[in-house]
């Protein structure tokens, strides 16, 4: 939740964070490339994750982080 942009925390708690992101916890997150527009980033990343009827799936994704007040911050997907 530290790393969550201040927008994203203005529109998901913390409690309800924790909640969602305890759904699928997964087991490793690596960063392939990133590139910044202004203050804008766009990451693509890959997700690995033990589904319950499969061990150590990998999903890419793509993320947006933001710079605030010098530092990056994860804009959390609300749809």
């Amino acid at each position: 939740y530290e790393f969550l942009s201040e927008g994203s925390k203005a529109v998901i708690s913390k409690d309800n964070f924790k909640r969602r992101m305890s759904m699928v916890p997964f087991t490793a997150y690596r960063i392939d490339s990133a590139s910044c527009e202004g203050a804008t980033c766009k990451v693509l990343s890959k997700l690995t994750y033990d589904h319950r009827t499969m061990k150590g799936v990998t999903t890419p994704m793509t993320e947006v982080w933001v710079i605030e007040h010098g530092k990056l911050f994860f804009v959390f997907p609300t749809g």
